[in-house]
Protein backbone atom coordinates (compact mmCIF):
# COMPACT_ATOMS: atom_id res chain seq x y z
CA UNK A 1 0.00 0.00 0.00
CA UNK A 2 1.21 3.48 -0.71
CA UNK A 3 0.48 6.38 1.53
CA UNK A 4 0.69 9.60 -0.37
CA UNK A 5 0.46 13.24 0.59
CA UNK A 6 -2.13 15.11 -1.43
CA UNK A 7 0.27 17.34 -3.29
CA UNK A 8 1.37 16.96 -6.92
CA UNK A 9 4.47 18.54 -8.37
CA UNK A 10 3.22 20.06 -11.57
CA UNK A 11 0.77 19.50 -14.34
CA UNK A 12 3.32 18.73 -16.99
CA UNK A 13 3.00 14.99 -17.61
CA UNK A 14 5.93 13.30 -15.86
CA UNK A 15 6.71 11.06 -12.92
CA UNK A 16 6.48 12.84 -9.60
CA UNK A 17 7.82 11.95 -6.21
CA UNK A 18 4.67 12.99 -4.37
CA UNK A 19 1.65 13.77 -6.43
CA UNK A 20 -0.86 16.02 -4.70
CA UNK A 21 -4.27 15.01 -5.59
CA UNK A 22 -7.51 16.82 -6.18
CA UNK A 23 -10.85 16.36 -4.55
CA UNK A 24 -11.86 12.84 -5.18
CA UNK A 25 -11.36 10.12 -2.66
CA UNK A 26 -9.91 9.27 0.77
CA UNK A 27 -6.16 9.16 0.75
CA UNK A 28 -3.37 7.64 2.78
CA UNK A 29 -1.12 9.30 0.28
CA UNK A 30 0.17 12.83 0.42
CA UNK A 31 -2.28 15.06 -1.36
CA UNK A 32 0.00 17.59 -2.86
CA UNK A 33 0.63 17.64 -6.58
CA UNK A 34 1.67 19.92 -9.32
CA UNK A 35 0.20 19.98 -12.77
CA UNK A 36 3.38 18.56 -14.18
CA UNK A 37 3.39 15.73 -11.73
CA UNK A 38 3.63 15.68 -7.97
CA UNK A 39 1.75 12.91 -6.23
CA UNK A 40 0.43 13.54 -2.79
CA UNK A 41 1.87 11.47 0.00
CA UNK A 42 -0.33 8.56 0.89
CA UNK A 43 0.12 6.93 4.25
CA UNK A 44 2.47 8.41 6.79
CA UNK A 45 4.19 5.11 7.26
CA UNK A 46 5.38 5.28 3.67
CA UNK A 47 5.93 9.01 3.57
CA UNK A 48 9.68 8.82 3.95
CA UNK A 49 10.07 6.37 1.10
CA UNK A 50 7.70 8.38 -1.02
CA UNK A 51 9.97 11.35 -0.63
CA UNK A 52 12.21 9.74 -3.15
CA UNK A 53 9.68 7.73 -5.09
CA UNK A 54 5.91 7.93 -5.09
CA UNK A 55 5.40 8.02 -8.84
CA UNK A 56 2.21 9.26 -10.38
CA UNK A 57 1.89 10.57 -13.86
CA UNK A 58 -0.21 13.69 -14.19
CA UNK A 59 -1.60 13.89 -17.65
CA UNK A 60 -3.52 16.65 -19.31
CA UNK A 61 -6.69 17.41 -17.38
CA UNK A 62 -10.05 18.04 -18.89
CA UNK A 63 -11.80 21.08 -17.56
CA UNK A 64 -15.37 20.72 -16.40
CA UNK A 65 -15.20 17.15 -15.13
CA UNK A 66 -16.25 16.54 -11.56
CA UNK A 67 -14.12 15.49 -8.64
CA UNK A 68 -15.25 12.20 -7.14
CA UNK A 69 -18.38 13.07 -5.23
CA UNK A 70 -17.92 16.80 -5.91
CA UNK A 71 -18.65 19.40 -8.55
CA UNK A 72 -17.23 22.61 -10.06
CA UNK A 73 -17.69 25.65 -7.84
CA UNK A 74 -17.18 29.39 -8.36
CA UNK A 75 -14.43 31.06 -6.32
CA UNK A 76 -17.08 33.32 -4.78
CA UNK A 77 -18.37 30.22 -2.98
CA UNK A 78 -14.92 29.58 -1.48
CA UNK A 79 -13.09 32.95 -1.64
CA UNK A 80 -10.60 31.80 1.00
CA UNK A 81 -9.20 29.15 -1.38
CA UNK A 82 -5.74 29.83 -2.81
CA UNK A 83 -3.55 27.93 -5.28
CA UNK A 84 0.13 27.45 -4.49
CA UNK A 85 2.27 26.97 -7.56
CA UNK A 86 5.88 26.80 -8.71
CA UNK A 87 6.51 29.55 -11.31
CA UNK A 88 9.64 27.79 -12.56
CA UNK A 89 7.87 24.68 -13.87
CA UNK A 90 7.02 24.27 -17.52
CA UNK A 91 9.68 26.52 -19.07
CA UNK A 92 8.12 28.63 -21.81
CA UNK A 93 4.76 27.04 -20.98
CA UNK A 94 4.93 27.92 -17.27
CA UNK A 95 1.53 28.83 -15.85
CA UNK A 96 -0.54 28.45 -12.67
CA UNK A 97 -2.22 25.40 -14.18
CA UNK A 98 1.06 23.61 -14.89
CA UNK A 99 2.80 24.74 -11.71
CA UNK A 100 0.05 24.30 -9.11
CA UNK A 101 0.93 21.59 -6.61
CA UNK A 102 -0.94 22.50 -3.41
CA UNK A 103 -3.81 24.54 -2.06
CA UNK A 104 -3.99 27.02 0.78
CA UNK A 105 -6.45 28.86 3.03
CA UNK A 106 -6.31 32.66 3.16
CA UNK A 107 -6.06 33.78 6.81
CA UNK A 108 -5.64 37.49 6.16
CA UNK A 109 -4.28 39.73 3.39
CA UNK A 110 -0.68 38.52 3.76
CA UNK A 111 -0.91 35.06 5.37
CA UNK A 112 -1.96 31.71 3.90
CA UNK A 113 -2.20 28.41 5.76
CA UNK A 114 -1.14 25.23 3.96
CA UNK A 115 0.24 21.76 4.70
CA UNK A 116 3.81 21.66 6.00
CA UNK A 117 4.76 18.94 3.52
CA UNK A 118 3.81 21.33 0.69
CA UNK A 119 6.78 23.60 1.42
CA UNK A 120 9.30 20.76 1.15
CA UNK A 121 11.08 19.63 -1.96
CA UNK A 122 10.02 16.03 -1.66
CA UNK A 123 12.84 14.68 -3.80
CA UNK A 124 15.51 16.23 -1.55
CA UNK A 125 13.62 16.46 1.73
CA UNK A 126 14.60 20.12 2.11
CA UNK A 127 12.45 23.24 2.32
CA UNK A 128 11.67 24.79 -1.05
CA UNK A 129 13.25 28.20 -1.73
CA UNK A 130 10.64 30.96 -1.64
CA UNK A 131 11.46 31.71 -5.29
CA UNK A 132 9.63 28.48 -6.13
CA UNK A 133 6.49 29.40 -4.20
CA UNK A 134 3.73 31.74 -5.40
CA UNK A 135 0.16 32.16 -4.21
CA UNK A 136 -2.75 32.82 -6.56
CA UNK A 137 -6.15 33.91 -5.21
CA UNK A 138 -9.43 35.14 -6.65
CA UNK A 139 -9.72 32.64 -9.52
CA UNK A 140 -12.12 29.80 -10.27
CA UNK A 141 -10.08 28.54 -13.21
CA UNK A 142 -6.30 28.08 -13.30
CA UNK A 143 -5.05 29.61 -16.52
CA UNK A 144 -2.69 27.95 -18.96
CA UNK A 145 0.22 29.69 -20.68
CA UNK A 146 -1.04 32.34 -23.10
CA UNK A 147 -4.47 32.60 -21.52
CA UNK A 148 -5.48 35.96 -19.98
CA UNK A 149 -5.90 36.25 -16.22
CA UNK A 150 -9.24 37.32 -14.79
CA UNK A 151 -9.62 40.77 -13.25
CA UNK A 152 -10.27 39.35 -9.77
CA UNK A 153 -6.97 37.43 -9.67
CA UNK A 154 -4.23 38.39 -7.20
CA UNK A 155 -0.80 36.79 -7.48
CA UNK A 156 1.81 37.19 -4.72
CA UNK A 157 5.25 35.87 -3.92
CA UNK A 158 6.23 34.32 -0.60
CA UNK A 159 8.48 36.25 1.77
CA UNK A 160 8.86 33.62 4.49
CA UNK A 161 7.62 30.19 5.60
CA UNK A 162 6.72 29.08 9.13
CA UNK A 163 6.43 25.33 9.83
CA UNK A 164 4.63 23.97 12.87
CA UNK A 165 7.09 23.19 15.69
CA UNK A 166 7.46 19.45 16.11
CA UNK A 167 6.38 18.62 12.55
CA UNK A 168 8.26 15.62 11.16
CA UNK A 169 8.24 15.07 7.40
CA UNK A 170 8.31 11.30 7.87
CA UNK A 171 4.98 11.17 9.74
CA UNK A 172 3.12 14.35 8.65
CA UNK A 173 1.48 14.56 12.08
CA UNK A 174 0.06 18.06 12.60
CA UNK A 175 0.79 18.89 8.96
CA UNK A 176 0.60 22.71 9.00
CA UNK A 177 2.58 25.70 7.76
CA UNK A 178 1.89 29.40 7.24
CA UNK A 179 3.18 31.45 4.31
CA UNK A 180 3.85 35.18 4.72
CA UNK A 181 3.35 36.95 1.39
CA UNK A 182 5.34 39.80 -0.13
CA UNK A 183 2.18 41.68 -1.18
CA UNK A 184 -1.43 41.77 0.11
CA UNK A 185 -4.10 39.70 -1.62
CA UNK A 186 -6.81 42.22 -0.82
CA UNK A 187 -7.56 45.55 0.84
CA UNK A 188 -10.36 46.44 3.19
CA UNK A 189 -12.37 43.83 5.12
CA UNK A 190 -13.98 41.44 2.62
CA UNK A 191 -16.18 38.62 3.90
CA UNK A 192 -17.18 35.27 2.43
CA UNK A 193 -20.76 36.27 1.56
CA UNK A 194 -20.94 34.77 -1.92
CA UNK A 195 -20.21 38.03 -3.74
CA UNK A 196 -16.43 38.46 -3.42
CA UNK A 197 -13.63 36.46 -5.05
CA UNK A 198 -11.11 36.87 -2.20
CA UNK A 199 -11.87 36.82 1.53
CA UNK A 200 -10.15 35.39 4.62
CA UNK A 201 -11.39 32.46 6.67
CA UNK A 202 -11.11 32.25 10.46
CA UNK A 203 -9.51 29.15 12.03
CA UNK A 204 -11.96 27.36 14.31
CA UNK A 205 -11.16 27.85 18.00
CA UNK A 206 -10.91 25.09 20.62
CA UNK A 207 -14.09 26.51 22.18
CA UNK A 208 -15.99 26.28 18.89
CA UNK A 209 -14.68 22.76 18.29
CA UNK A 210 -17.18 21.35 20.76
CA UNK A 211 -19.98 22.55 18.47
CA UNK A 212 -18.58 21.94 14.97
CA UNK A 213 -16.77 19.18 13.09
CA UNK A 214 -18.17 16.54 15.43
CA UNK A 215 -18.52 12.91 14.35
CA UNK A 216 -20.99 12.72 11.48
CA UNK A 217 -21.06 16.48 10.85
CA UNK A 218 -20.82 17.65 7.22
CA UNK A 219 -17.60 19.35 6.11
CA UNK A 220 -16.54 20.76 2.75
CA UNK A 221 -13.21 20.39 0.98
CA UNK A 222 -12.14 22.40 -2.06
CA UNK A 223 -9.23 22.33 -4.49
CA UNK A 224 -7.87 21.73 -7.96
CA UNK A 225 -6.55 18.21 -7.23
CA UNK A 226 -6.84 14.91 -9.07
CA UNK A 227 -10.45 13.98 -9.76
CA UNK A 228 -9.72 10.30 -10.39
CA UNK A 229 -9.99 7.86 -7.45
CA UNK A 230 -6.62 6.37 -6.53
CA UNK A 231 -6.01 2.79 -5.33
CA UNK A 232 -4.32 2.01 -2.03
CA UNK A 233 -1.67 0.07 -3.93
CA UNK A 234 -0.11 1.44 -7.09
CA UNK A 235 -1.09 4.53 -9.03
CA UNK A 236 -4.33 5.26 -10.84
CA UNK A 237 -5.00 7.64 -13.70
CA UNK A 238 -4.62 11.42 -13.38
CA UNK A 239 -7.37 13.92 -14.17
CA UNK A 240 -6.55 17.45 -12.97
CA UNK A 241 -9.21 20.09 -13.70
CA UNK A 242 -8.63 23.74 -14.44
CA UNK A 243 -11.83 24.62 -12.57
CA UNK A 244 -12.08 24.68 -8.77
CA UNK A 245 -13.95 21.70 -7.32
CA UNK A 246 -15.84 21.26 -4.04
CA UNK A 247 -17.16 18.19 -2.25
CA UNK A 248 -19.09 17.63 0.95
CA UNK A 249 -18.20 14.70 3.18
CA UNK A 250 -18.53 13.86 6.89
CA UNK A 251 -16.33 13.75 9.97
CA UNK A 252 -15.29 10.23 11.02
CA UNK A 253 -14.77 9.35 14.68
CA UNK A 254 -11.16 8.98 15.81
CA UNK A 255 -11.55 5.35 16.91
CA UNK A 256 -12.85 4.10 13.57
CA UNK A 257 -10.23 6.12 11.73
CA UNK A 258 -7.43 4.78 13.92
CA UNK A 259 -8.53 1.18 13.30
CA UNK A 260 -8.75 1.79 9.56
CA UNK A 261 -5.19 3.06 9.43
CA UNK A 262 -3.58 0.83 12.05
CA UNK A 263 -2.84 -1.98 9.60
CA UNK A 264 -0.85 0.36 7.38
CA UNK A 265 1.17 1.78 10.25
CA UNK A 266 -0.36 5.26 10.47
CA UNK A 267 -1.02 6.60 13.95
CA UNK A 268 -4.04 8.88 14.34
CA UNK A 269 -3.16 11.48 16.97
CA UNK A 270 -5.20 14.33 18.43
CA UNK A 271 -3.68 16.56 15.75
CA UNK A 272 -5.43 14.61 12.97
CA UNK A 273 -9.04 15.05 11.82
CA UNK A 274 -10.57 12.28 9.72
CA UNK A 275 -13.32 12.84 7.15
CA UNK A 276 -14.78 10.61 4.46
CA UNK A 277 -17.54 8.19 3.52
CA UNK A 278 -17.80 4.57 4.63
CA UNK A 279 -18.44 3.50 1.03
CA UNK A 280 -15.79 5.84 -0.36
CA UNK A 281 -16.41 7.97 -3.43
CA UNK A 282 -15.78 11.40 -1.85
CA UNK A 283 -12.33 12.63 -0.96
CA UNK A 284 -9.47 15.01 -1.60
CA UNK A 285 -6.53 13.74 -3.65
CA UNK A 286 -3.08 14.68 -5.00
CA UNK A 287 -3.00 18.40 -5.67
CA UNK A 288 -5.44 19.21 -2.87
CA UNK A 289 -2.81 19.11 -0.12
CA UNK A 290 -2.76 22.23 2.00
CA UNK A 291 -6.27 23.24 0.99
CA UNK A 292 -9.10 24.05 3.41
CA UNK A 293 -11.56 21.72 5.07
CA UNK A 294 -14.41 23.90 6.30
CA UNK A 295 -17.55 23.75 8.44
CA UNK A 296 -20.23 26.33 9.14
CA UNK A 297 -20.10 28.22 12.43
CA UNK A 298 -23.21 30.36 12.79
CA UNK A 299 -23.70 30.19 9.04
CA UNK A 300 -20.14 31.35 8.26
CA UNK A 301 -17.41 28.99 6.96
CA UNK A 302 -14.60 28.29 9.46
CA UNK A 303 -11.33 26.46 8.86
CA UNK A 304 -11.44 23.11 10.67
CA UNK A 305 -8.75 21.19 8.79
CA UNK A 306 -5.90 21.29 6.28
CA UNK A 307 -5.72 18.58 3.59
CA UNK A 308 -2.81 16.28 4.43
CA UNK A 309 -2.85 12.67 3.25
CA UNK A 310 -4.79 9.48 2.78
CA UNK A 311 -4.68 5.83 1.73
CA UNK A 312 -5.32 6.08 -1.97
CA UNK A 313 -8.16 8.46 -2.78
CA UNK A 314 -11.90 7.91 -2.20
CA UNK A 315 -11.48 4.30 -1.10
CA UNK A 316 -14.05 2.58 1.12
CA UNK A 317 -13.28 2.72 4.86
CA UNK A 318 -10.25 4.94 4.22
CA UNK A 319 -11.17 8.48 5.28
CA UNK A 320 -8.95 11.38 4.33
CA UNK A 321 -6.60 12.77 6.98
CA UNK A 322 -6.43 16.49 7.79
CA UNK A 323 -4.42 18.60 10.22
CA UNK A 324 -6.93 19.36 13.01
CA UNK A 325 -7.20 23.12 13.53
CA UNK A 326 -9.08 22.70 16.83
CA UNK A 327 -6.00 21.12 18.39
CA UNK A 328 -3.99 23.82 20.23
CA UNK A 329 -0.68 22.63 18.76
CA UNK A 330 -2.04 23.11 15.23
CA UNK A 331 -4.58 25.92 15.51
CA UNK A 332 -2.47 27.82 18.04
CA UNK A 333 0.48 27.70 15.68
CA UNK A 334 -1.60 28.85 12.69
CA UNK A 335 -3.07 31.81 14.56
CA UNK A 336 0.25 32.86 16.08
CA UNK A 337 2.20 32.55 12.81
CA UNK A 338 -0.40 34.68 11.03
CA UNK A 339 -0.46 37.29 13.78
CA UNK A 340 -4.08 36.52 14.63
CA UNK A 341 -3.43 36.35 18.37
CA UNK A 342 -2.58 33.58 20.81
CA UNK A 343 0.65 32.42 22.36
CA UNK A 344 3.37 30.66 20.44
CA UNK A 345 2.59 26.94 20.76
CA UNK A 346 5.09 24.30 21.80
CA UNK A 347 5.57 21.07 19.91
CA UNK A 348 3.82 19.55 22.91
CA UNK A 349 4.01 19.59 26.67
CA UNK A 350 3.19 17.52 29.71
CA UNK A 351 1.96 19.01 32.95
CA UNK A 352 2.58 15.83 34.94
CA UNK A 353 6.34 15.78 34.35
CA UNK A 354 7.88 19.04 33.19
CA UNK A 355 11.41 17.62 33.23
CA UNK A 356 12.93 16.63 29.87
CA UNK A 357 14.82 13.44 30.68
CA UNK A 358 14.34 11.40 27.50
CA UNK A 359 16.98 11.10 24.80
CA UNK A 360 16.13 12.22 21.26
CA UNK A 361 16.36 9.88 18.27
CA UNK A 362 16.97 10.59 14.61
CA UNK A 363 16.54 8.88 11.28
CA UNK A 364 17.33 9.69 7.68
CA UNK A 365 14.15 10.83 5.94
CA UNK A 366 15.71 11.41 2.52
CA UNK A 367 19.06 11.70 0.78
CA UNK A 368 20.13 12.90 -2.65
CA UNK A 369 23.63 12.66 -4.11
CA UNK A 370 25.01 14.31 -7.18
CA UNK A 371 28.47 13.95 -8.63
CA UNK A 372 30.34 15.76 -5.85
CA UNK A 373 27.60 16.76 -3.39
CA UNK A 374 25.12 14.96 -1.15
CA UNK A 375 22.14 16.40 0.74
CA UNK A 376 20.64 14.48 3.67
CA UNK A 377 17.36 15.26 5.44
CA UNK A 378 17.20 14.11 9.07
CA UNK A 379 13.97 13.75 11.07
CA UNK A 380 14.52 14.15 14.81
CA UNK A 381 12.09 12.94 17.48
CA UNK A 382 12.36 14.17 21.07
CA UNK A 383 9.87 12.47 23.43
CA UNK A 384 7.55 14.68 25.50
CA UNK A 385 8.00 16.66 27.61
CA UNK A 386 10.54 18.20 25.27
CA UNK A 387 12.76 21.26 25.53
CA UNK A 388 13.27 21.10 21.79
CA UNK A 389 16.18 19.91 19.68
CA UNK A 390 19.32 22.00 20.21
CA UNK A 391 21.56 20.60 17.52
CA UNK A 392 22.46 17.60 15.39
CA UNK A 393 26.14 16.71 15.34
CA UNK A 394 27.22 15.47 11.90
CA UNK A 395 30.54 13.83 11.05
CA UNK A 396 31.61 12.62 7.62
CA UNK A 397 34.18 9.80 7.46
CA UNK A 398 35.99 8.10 4.59
CA UNK A 399 39.14 6.07 3.93
CA UNK A 400 41.92 6.57 1.42
CA UNK A 401 44.53 3.94 0.45
CA UNK A 402 48.10 4.33 1.71
CA UNK A 403 51.28 2.28 1.27
CA UNK A 404 51.37 -0.66 3.67
CA UNK A 405 54.28 -0.93 6.14
CA UNK A 406 53.27 -4.45 7.09
CA UNK A 407 52.31 -7.56 5.20
CA UNK A 408 48.68 -6.46 5.12
CA UNK A 409 47.24 -6.64 1.64
CA UNK A 410 45.38 -3.34 1.87
CA UNK A 411 46.06 -0.35 4.06
CA UNK A 412 44.11 2.85 4.43
CA UNK A 413 43.80 6.04 6.39
CA UNK A 414 40.51 7.20 7.91
CA UNK A 415 39.56 10.84 7.54
CA UNK A 416 36.87 12.72 9.46
CA UNK A 417 35.20 16.06 8.81
CA UNK A 418 32.59 17.80 10.91
CA UNK A 419 29.62 19.13 8.99
CA UNK A 420 26.94 21.65 9.93
CA UNK A 421 23.37 20.44 10.36
CA UNK A 422 20.81 23.20 9.85
CA UNK A 423 17.22 23.26 11.12
CA UNK A 424 15.02 23.38 8.01
CA UNK A 425 11.59 23.43 9.61
CA UNK A 426 9.58 21.50 12.15
CA UNK A 427 11.73 18.66 13.48
CA UNK A 428 13.70 18.34 10.25
CA UNK A 429 17.40 19.08 9.84
CA UNK A 430 19.49 19.23 6.68
CA UNK A 431 23.14 18.29 6.15
CA UNK A 432 25.05 19.09 2.96
CA UNK A 433 28.39 17.45 2.13
CA UNK A 434 30.34 19.15 -0.65
CA UNK A 435 33.57 18.49 -2.53
CA UNK A 436 33.10 14.74 -2.52
CA UNK A 437 34.98 12.40 -4.81
CA UNK A 438 32.76 10.53 -7.29
CA UNK A 439 32.66 6.80 -6.62
CA UNK A 440 34.14 7.04 -3.13
CA UNK A 441 32.19 5.64 -0.21
CA UNK A 442 31.46 8.00 2.69
CA UNK A 443 29.78 7.40 6.05
CA UNK A 444 27.77 10.20 7.66
CA UNK A 445 27.23 9.87 11.42
CA UNK A 446 24.42 11.85 13.05
CA UNK A 447 23.67 12.37 16.74
CA UNK A 448 20.91 14.67 18.03
CA UNK A 449 20.97 16.62 21.29
CA UNK A 450 17.99 18.31 22.95
CA UNK A 451 17.75 21.54 24.92
CA UNK A 452 18.18 19.70 28.22
CA UNK A 453 21.51 18.24 27.10
CA UNK A 454 20.20 14.71 26.45
CA UNK A 455 22.16 13.15 23.58
CA UNK A 456 21.02 10.45 21.21
CA UNK A 457 22.23 7.10 22.55
CA UNK A 458 23.10 5.37 19.30
CA UNK A 459 24.21 7.49 16.40
CA UNK A 460 22.39 7.31 13.07
CA UNK A 461 24.63 6.30 10.18
CA UNK A 462 24.06 6.58 6.46
CA UNK A 463 26.30 5.62 3.55
CA UNK A 464 26.80 8.19 0.81
CA UNK A 465 27.99 7.35 -2.70
CA UNK A 466 28.40 10.48 -4.80
CA UNK A 467 28.43 10.04 -8.55
CA UNK A 468 27.15 6.49 -8.26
Amino acid sequence: MSLRPHAPTSRVPRLRPHPPRRLAAPRPSIRRAARTATPRVALLAAAAALLAAAPAVAGERRAGERIVGGAPVAITRAPYQAAIYDPTLGGAQASPFLGQFCGGAILDATHVATAAHCVFDQERGTVRPVSRLRVLAGVTRLRRAGEPEVATARDAGVRSVAIRPGFVLGTLDGDAAVLTLDAPLYTGTPVADGTTAIAPIAPVTPEQAALVARTGDPVTVTGWGNQAPQPEVGTGRSDYPQTLQAATTHVVDDGSCARAYARVGVRITRRVLCAGERAGGVDACQGDSGGPLTALVGGTPALVGIVSLGSGCAQANRPGLYARIADPAVGGFVRHAAGLGGDAPDAGSSSSDPRDAERPTSRVAAQDCGRTRCVVNVAVTDPLPSTGVRRVAATLRWRTPVACRTRARRCGRTHAQRLTAEAIGGANWGVTAKGLRPGRRYTLTLRAEDGAGNRQRRATRVTLRPGA
